[in-house]
């Protein structure tokens, strides 16, 4: 079984209060390998139609078609600033991979719990970063910014930015940041 199915069907955190089974695999755009810029965000968000969507589909094709058009109709909470991607570094989508920390939905606010969560989900990450092997390591939070920099081995070649989270995250205050990664 491939990694975009494993994470499709992973049932890990089954049992977990708060946790949602709407696994959201990695989107992969088709010219990646032109830049190999890897973008990690949180978590998938909570619009459960767009991922009961995703959860329904069945094939990494039909995958990739529906997450764009996601992308492109502002669906994806990481969109309420996504022109940082398109206008700041000039990139499409399929110019970049993008995930998330959380492969479901983390609504629990108890930390033992998310931790578990994080714990089990941090296996498809490792693996997708192995897969990938980026250039270029973009975070969005302060989680995925951690585990970034707690799994140094991960990034020993790579140029890494971190920003802040898509719901405090504001481009005219980073523009500077974001003009500076040199791809």
């Amino acid at each position: 079984m491939g990694l975009f199915n494993e994470i499709k069907s992973c049932e890990l955190c089954k049992g977990i209060k708060g946790y949602k089974n709407y696994p959201v695999p990695t989107y992969v755009g088709k010219r990646y390998n032109e830049k190999r810029i890897f973008i990690i965000g949180q978590n998938p968000g909570k619009n459960y139609n767009i991922l009961n969507d995703i959860k329904n589909t069945k094939s990494e094709e039909e995958f990739y078609s529906l997450f764009k058009k996601f992308l492109n109709n502002g669906n994806w909470k990481i969109l309420n600033n996504w022109n940082w991607v398109k206008k700041g570094l000039k990139l499409d989508f399929d110019q970049i991979a993008f995930t998330d920390l959380y492969k479901c939905p983390c609504e629990e606010k108890n930390e033992k719990s998310r931790n578990k969560m994080k714990d089990n989900c941090a296996r498809f990450l490792l693996r997708e970063i192995e897969i990938l092997d980026p250039k270029i390591l973009i975070t969005i939070g302060s989680q995925a910014r951690e585990f970034i920099i707690k799994n140094k081995n991960l990034s020993s070649n790579k140029k890494i930015y971190h920003f802040r989270h898509t719901s405090r995250f504001n481009p005219l205050n980073e523009w500077h940041t974001i003009h500076n990664i040199q791809l």
